[in-house]
């Protein structure tokens, strides 16, 4: 899945849990937040597979209800 920078729309390079415009220098993570309540959502991985866990609905979600968008790292 290709992301871009949401400031320049460079394409972001993967580095971990992290993404990276080479152009403007900024790390972006992705953040989950729950189409049901709005709360931040958890993202759990695990033999290959990846979903998504809502702590306030106290279920797992499916990506269908999970609403994802990039965010600068504060460091």
């Amino acid at each position: 899945m290709e992301k871009r920078c949401p400031v320049d729309q460079s394409e972001l390079q993967s580095q971990g849990k992290d993404w990276l415009c080479p152009t403007c220098a900024t790390r972006y993570r992705v953040q989950g937040r729950c189409l049901d309540c709005g709360a931040e959502m958890e993202r759990l991985q695990a033999c290959g597979a990846s979903n998504w866990f809502c702590p306030r609905c106290n279920e797992l979600k499916s990506r269908a209800r999970v609403e994802t968008q990039l965010v600068p790292v504060r460091e």
